[in-house]
């Protein structure tokens, strides 16, 4: 069965990147490179620098004027797949699952739908607010993403790798005693430490298939991270690979994220399917680079909204454990999909026929 929102969306994309603009947010430098050949490399350079000089220059006239964004509506008020009832029965039928051993965990997802016109780049820049470690704006025919990750997938630097278990959530606290409260709640909660561990040692047994023998180890463990909205329980699970180990090896070993699927993972994917029924688009991947070098850095693909023609899913998931209790598991949905929905909120209410208000 498949969604308007994902009928025509491919399982992959590589994209060969031969020209980036880059803007260093440090030094607030805007930078172009490019991709040539080592044949003739003198010669090549020296063109290209030119060319590329050329090019930056224009560039930066081009950005010190008054730029309009694309307009952006809601053609229809976002509301939940599955109301919070329908939500916490199919919540009771995975927890049977759970009790005749099929699976310890699974990651069962109600996005947030809706109907828009427009663009989301509107909604990118009130993402770019958030200060998340991954922001991402992608379009390519009639679909569309706008993302703001808080969660790697996989890392690998030389023969470094680490993946980075992100399990675990509360919202933030309207006072700081409150989120104190809150933060207290979340690392002392056994629920959420079980959860949490599980899918530390999945991280651990992911890296394992590719690590040298004896090189996986856990540096950081159930770290407190606090984002706009939620804070989670982090940990760093790392490792060191062969010479000879590819960056697409340890994709694979570590894809999908284990707090994205659960645990054992096939099992739980089956259930995922069984449960959710349509595919999840977007939600659940992954997004990053491969370099020429050989190393990578991938995000989930969590906390976005993309769009296929002019449906909009904001997408969620919650992790189902023995003693989860549908409502909670809901509004911890909602959580997830504040940052989101807020900045499609914003961005609705700030730009009208291109113009910001």
């Amino acid at each position: 069965m498949k969604s308007p929102a994902t009928a025509d969306l491919d399982d992959l994309g590589l994209f060969l990147v031969r020209s980036v603009l880059v803007y260093d947010h440090r030094h607030h430098e805007l930078g172009l490179t490019q991709l040539i050949s080592t044949a003739d490399l003198a010669a090549t350079y020296a063109v290209t620098q030119t060319a590329l000089t050329q090019q930056l220059a224009a560039i930066i006239e081009q950005l010190q004027q008054p730029i309009a964004l694309p307009p952006f509506d809601l053609q229809q008020p976002l509301h939940m797949q599955a109301d919070q009832a329908t939500y916490a029965r199919q919540v009771d039928r995975i927890r049977q699952h759970i009790y005749a051993g099929d699976i310890f965990q699974m990651i069962y997802a109600n996005p947030c739908l809706g109907t828009m016109s427009g663009s989301l780049l509107a909604v990118y820049q009130q993402l770019q607010k958030t200060a998340a470690p991954y922001t991402c704006y992608f379009k390519q025919a009639n679909f569309e993403m706008t993302v703001a990750s808080p969660e790697t997938l996989v890392t690998k630097d030389g023969e470094q790798i680490a993946t980075y278990p992100l399990a675990g959530t509360r919202r933030r606290g309207r006072t700081p005693a409150e989120d104190q409260q809150l933060a207290h709640e979340l690392q002392t909660s056994p629920k959420e430490i079980a959860e949490h561990n599980m899918l530390v040692d999945l991280g651990r047994n992911d890296l394992g298939q590719v690590a040298k023998f004896k090189s996986v180890r856990v540096t950081n463990l159930r770290r407190l991270i606090r984002y706009s909205q939620v804070m989670h329980l982090g940990s760093r699970v790392a490792a060191e690979v062969a010479p000879t180990t590819t960056a697409l090896q340890v994709l694979a070993a570590t894809f999908p994220a284990g707090t994205l699927a659960g645990a054992p993972k096939i099992e739980a994917m089956t259930l995922i399917n069984h449960y959710e029924q349509v595919p999840r688009g977007a939600y659940g991947g992954c997004f990053g680079y491969l370099d020429c070098n050989g190393n990578l850095d991938m995000a989930i693909g969590i906390r976005l909204a993309y769009r296929m023609n002019e449906q909009l899913v904001i997408p969620a998931g919650a992790g189902i454990v023995a003693d989860s209790i549908g409502a909670q598991e809901f509004k911890e949905c909602q959580n997830k999909q504040r940052v989101i929905v807020n900045a499609v909120q914003d961005a609705k209410g700030r730009v009208k026929d291109g113009i910001i208000n």
